[in-house]
């Protein structure tokens, strides 16, 4: 009996982190937030590439070096949310 009842248990706690995991996968307060991040970052790249194509057009080296890092920097961000977004659904 204690074996039936352990194994029922293995399968009710499976069951259940399996529900879990799909509704975090689907919470539409998490695919919100993850689009919020998503349109803001869009924007500072944006931003942050007209900075650097003024620096680079001013020829300022320290200017182009900390607007290029920005740069990248949201780009790189970007990539996890978006890849956030993916595994999302």
């Amino acid at each position: 009996m204690r074996r039936v009842d352990d194994r029922l248990r293995s399968v009710e706690r499976a069951v259940k982190d399996a529900e879990q995991d799909e509704w975090r996968r689907t919470d539409p307060r998490t695919k919100a937030r993850v689009e919020g991040a998503s349109s803001q970052l869009h924007s500072a790249i944006a931003s942050y590439q007209e900075a650097y194509d003024k620096a680079v057009a001013g020829g300022n080296p320290k200017k182009i070096a900390e607007t290029e890092a920005a740069l990248e920097a949201r780009k790189e961000w970007l990539a996890v949310i978006e890849r956030s977004a993916r595994d999302l659904g």
